[in-house]
């Protein structure tokens, strides 16, 4: 039996992926005998109480110091290397999840995002002995996408279109989405999620009673299920780029931070997305005029539906939690 701890955080301002792809992994160590200990000073309510049916307490982060670990993992841009080497000296053995190549004093060191450069982003950021897990062959990914993976892509059109922001839209992009998008006649339905804190949710669930054929959910605990039956996502590309591709769901990326940029790039290299940009640089023509190419001519949305599921398995999880706890 081991104890680890995860310390990350999650609301409007940072999103809720930190903690979800954290959860993910918790559930995997937890599978392998692990006990799991949340530290965490911001979490929506729905996701505790997710942690709290899985047997995982949540602690403030003022107690991580006091805790009794074999191992920490940690998920936030309020953490820092100081932090590390305190939590080193109690012989703590630490894995540290970053993607803003920042400098860390950790074992083992995971970004499972894409990058064209990745392998030289954490040069001389690291201690000579941490290992390093870079790339989607490491993206920690809840079991539903597993269990939704399909066996071969699809070979339809487009027809209908999955819209999520994520749980942090402050610019309500999934609105100016919406409303661009309604005005496609070839495109018969949409699967709109919002996350449980959106700050627009209920302006936008009216929207359905002016635009029928799209479909709001709000928190939905069958996101998985809501993905697998689209043809074509909007969203931008953070963590749930690689739920997407998991599934064979090619991306139209509109992003909401700079840093996303650089990952968007990287998708559309492998082919697996196509960036559109910086959701304040103004994106609704664009996003017209790519569907409507992709509605005329759907063969190279085929051929993303194939190299989507080709280049993310779903294993992720399962691997990081073996080579933590050193069965890999």
């Amino acid at each position: 039996m081991r104890n680890i701890g995860f310390r990350a955080d999650a609301d409007e301002r940072c999103g809720f992926g930190h903690v979800i792809r954290c959860f993910s992994l918790a559930q995997e160590l937890q599978k392998k005998g692990s006990r799991i200990r949340f530290f965490s000073s911001r979490m929506p309510e729905s996701l505790a109480e997710d942690l709290k049916t899985a047997g995982i307490n949540i602690d403030p982060p003022e107690t991580l110091l006091d805790a009794d670990l074999d191992c920490i993992v940690v998920d936030s841009y309020e953490v820092g290397r100081e932090d590390e080497r305190k939590w080193k000296e109690k012989g703590w053995k630490i894995l540290a999840i970053d993607d803003l190549a920042r400098p860390h004093h950790c074992d083992i060191l995971l970004d499972s995002h894409f990058y064209q450069n990745g392998s030289h982003r954490y040069e001389g950021r690291l201690l000579p002995s941490c290992r390093s897990l870079l790339g989607p062959h490491y993206s920690l990914l809840r079991r539903e996408f597993r269990e939704h993976r399909p066996p071969s892509s699809k070979t339809t059109g487009l027809k209908k279109l999955f819209i999520s922001f994520g749980g942090a839209d402050l610019g309500n992009i999934t609105e100016k989405v919406a409303r661009a998008v309604f005005q496609l006649s070839f495109i018969e339905g949409a699967v709109v999620v919002l996350g449980e804190t959106h700050p627009q949710a209920d302006s936008l669930s009216e929207l359905h009673k002016r635009f029928p054929k799209f479909q709001f959910f709000r928190q939905p605990g069958n996101v998985a299920a809501l993905m697998a039956d689209c043809d074509l996502a909007i969203g931008a590309a953070g963590t749930s780029s690689w739920e997407r591709c998991c599934l064979g769901l090619p991306s139209l990326l509109i992003n909401l931070v700079p840093h996303q940029e650089e990952i968007a790039q990287g998708l559309q290299s492998k082919g697996v997305a196509w960036n559109l940009g910086l959701s304040s640089s103004g994106f609704e023509d664009k996003l017209v005029s790519k569907l409507e190419e992709m509605h005329s001519d759907p063969t190279g949305l085929i051929e993303m539906r194939k190299r989507a599921l080709a280049f993310v398995d779903g294993l992720g999880a399962e691997r990081v939690a073996s080579l933590l706890i050193g069965e890999a």
